[in-house]
């Protein structure tokens, strides 16, 4: 009996919560597998639905690591998912900045710790503030109760909800993402 993994998001906090947040306009959400045991008929529904999702995948990605392995993994995870994906890499904030002048991109995956004097999330803050409709995913081998800490001490004014993956990076799990993502790109 197969088994499927399913991407769960945090629930939104309360709004006295979002608040009192360092205005950052709402919780890191951690991405993470839970296996659940579930019929093969149901299984076979979700990989049918998920094949279709895929199909329809069609979009710019930048990933923005400095760890060749790491960016390895990911750039095949989503060459895999869709050969219809346009994937650009680079490893800092700086050149990533640059791409996005002039590519439009539908999401950026970036790691926390990049070269040069920014991280990940100064780029997220950037890209929220400039390209609003363009998603990003922050992954780090920082565990996820110390991403929320490093989020919530963080001063910016970016309005969103992060969403975070921790590091070692599962392909399956890359995969699940972006099953979710561009579902939502799509509707």
């Amino acid at each position: 009996m197969s088994v499927i993994n399913f991407i769960h998001r945090s629930p939104e906090p309360p709004k006295a919560e979002t608040q009192g947040n360092a205005g950052n306009g709402g919780a890191p959400q951690l991405i993470s597998e839970e296996v659940s045991g579930v019929n093969e008929e149901f299984n076979q529904y979700m990989e049918y639905y998920m094949d279709m999702i895929r199909m329809k995948s069609k979009g710019n990605v930048l990933i923005v690591e400095d760890d060749e392995f790491s960016l390895m993994i990911i750039e095949n995870a989503v060459k895999e998912y869709s050969r219809d994906i346009s994937i650009i890499t680079c490893t800092s904030v700086e050149a990533a900045v640059e791409i996005l002048k002039h590519s439009l991109c539908d999401l950026v995956i970036s790691d926390y710790y990049l070269e040069g004097s920014s991280n990940g999330l100064d780029l997220c803050h950037h890209i929220v503030s400039l390209y609003p409709k363009t998603k990003c995913l922050m992954m780090s081998s920082m565990n996820f109760p110390q991403y929320q800490e490093v989020v919530s001490k963080a001063e910016t004014s970016a309005q969103t909800s992060l969403e975070f993956m921790e590091k070692p990076i599962k392909p399956s799990l890359i995969k699940k993402y972006l099953t979710s993502f561009f579902e939502d790109l799509n509707t």
